[in-house]
């Protein structure tokens, strides 16, 4: 059978050839024996053109949207406070952190009203009058010298293991709801008459101790733990607040044992 103009056998469609037409682009569909009552046969000749373009196209990754006004504006208050901490600091005065940073705040409220009121409501203000009451608690209680009546009592044990083990409790345990370098700066003095008599290595102790005030920084009630419970997402923070107060207040006992045990006790040895 000869074929008519326009149409192909199968083995033509496969090569090319039977047709004077230019090829088609896209899907070439010839339907061979369909006047006889056989199926038709379909050949597909490669995609369309355009295709691959539009393929390789979509794997680009999106544009990103350019900074607001807002977001310049708080990465300049940043910049701001850090810089006018330094150079207060280099002047040999104090800033004061907190009212620097209320007034900064402040300011890029009054300049987008609507970011700043969202702002607020995600602000986690249950951590925020947690962390300022144990710091003022804690705080009271260094005035009044109970860091440093427990450290006195630590010194007054017999046994300079036990000594050790107790300054380094008292460490993690206040360190847990306050500053570890203010801490450290109240007991290595109070550790240093145990090193004179020469009953403790004075590196191995004093590095003991601020482990052990290093170890239970991820507690809820300090500002690192606080910090990351206020970050994660609300119905995470139940959770994490347990698993970081377990890991703090387990460190507080098993950090003092494995310390003392791992770094005072043989620096005594030798």
């Amino acid at each position: 059978m000869q074929a008519r103009r326009g149409s192909a056998s199968t083995a033509d469609v496969a090569f090319g050839e039977g047709d004077d037409d230019p090829p088609a682009v896209g899907p070439v569909e010839t339907h061979e024996g369909a006047a006889h009552g056989g199926p038709g046969v379909t050949a597909h000749e490669g995609p369309a053109q355009g295709g691959a373009g539009a393929h390789a196209g979509s794997d680009a990754p999106p544009a990103l949207p350019p900074f607001t006004r807002i977001q310049i504006l708080t990465v300049t208050a940043i910049i701001i406070l850090v810089g006018s901490v330094v150079a207060l600091a280099a002047a040999g005065r104090e800033p004061d952190i907190g009212v620097i940073c209320f007034g900064l705040a402040s300011i890029l409220i009054l300049v987008d009203p609507a970011v700043g009121k969202a702002a607020l409501a995600k602000i986690d203000w249950s951590t925020v009058l947690l962390v300022g009451g144990i710091i003022t608690f804690v705080g009271v209680l260094e005035t009044m010298g109970a860091v440093d009546l427990l450290g006195e009592a630590a010194r007054s044990i017999g046994s300079p293991v036990i000594a050790a083990l107790v300054l380094c409790a008292v460490g993690g345990l206040v360190s847990a709801f306050a500053s570890t370098t203010g801490i450290l700066a109240a007991l290595v003095p109070l550790a240093l008459p145990l090193v004179a008599s020469g009953d403790l290595p004075g590196w191995a102790l004093v590095a003991a101790l601020g482990v052990c005030s290093a170890v239970v920084d991820v507690s809820p009630f300090s500002t690192l733990g606080a910090t990351a419970v206020a970050s994660a997402p609300e119905e995470a923070r139940p959770r994490l607040t347990r698993i970081l107060l377990r890991w703090g207040l387990s460190m507080v006992v098993v950090g003092p044992v494995l310390l003392v045990g791992a770094l005072v006790v043989p620096a005594m040895a030798v």
